[in-house]
């Protein structure tokens, strides 16, 4: 890679005014202080790399990346130690509750939400069903460990390739359950481990 410049560390600060942008194109949503969060901390991350880049010239992920593995790791372990601490999440009934108010909202017309189960009597019937509690039981025991592990990835204590095979398919699965306004919330969390597994805070596996 190149020597960093001064319009390196420009576009750094051009990509944290975007993501900031985002962040206040998307205040209107109520309760949507992860996401604000989230796309907070990135900004910074960007901000601290172009002004760190600019003044001493290393290079993004060394100036950006243990700061991003911080918040990262705090984001992830925060989320998945809340989740073990919640009875009502981790037998299932978050997922369940999810499933019947998104049903209700989208019957409703908010197109934020998936269509499905598509009318009230599918839904009982999913709501009553011991299969569908025991697979919501297991989608958040599943949940609640991915998220430890994403925090782990983060601090660079799991291969990069292995942080996102896990990444990927848990923030899929939480688009598919949640409104359409945490795809802010996704692209920041993601953007902020990106970062983080470039250059971890420890390195076990980055070669540090």
């Amino acid at each position: 890679m190149p020597d960093p410049g001064p319009s390196d560390a420009v576009a750094l600060a051009l990509v944290s005014a975007a993501v900031l942008g985002v962040l206040f194109a998307g205040r209107r949503h109520e309760g949507g202080r992860y996401t604000w969060v989230c796309l907070v901390l990135l900004a910074g991350v960007f901000a601290l790399a172009a002004v760190g880049w600019a003044v001493t010239g290393r290079m993004w992920p060394a100036a950006a990346g243990p700061p991003a593995s911080f918040f990262a790791a705090h984001l992830y372990l925060v989320a998945g130690i809340r989740k073990l601490r919640s009875p009502h999440f981790m037998n299932g009934g978050v997922l369940l509750d999810n499933i019947a108010y998104n049903a209700s909202q989208a019957s409703a017309g908010n197109r934020e939400f998936a269509p499905w189960p598509k009318d009230p009597a599918s839904l009982a019937r999913l709501l009553a069903s011991p299969a569908a509690r025991r697979c919501c039981r297991a989608a958040a025991v599943a949940t609640a460990a991915g998220e430890l592990l994403l925090g782990l990835g983060a601090l660079g204590l799991l291969p990069a390739p292995v942080t996102f095979a896990l990444a990927v398919p848990l923030h899929t699965a939480f688009l598919f359950v949640s409104p359409l306004r945490i795809v802010p919330f996704t692209a920041g969390s993601l953007g902020l481990l990106c970062l983080a597994t470039a250059q971890p805070l420890l390195t076990p596996f980055h070669g540090g």
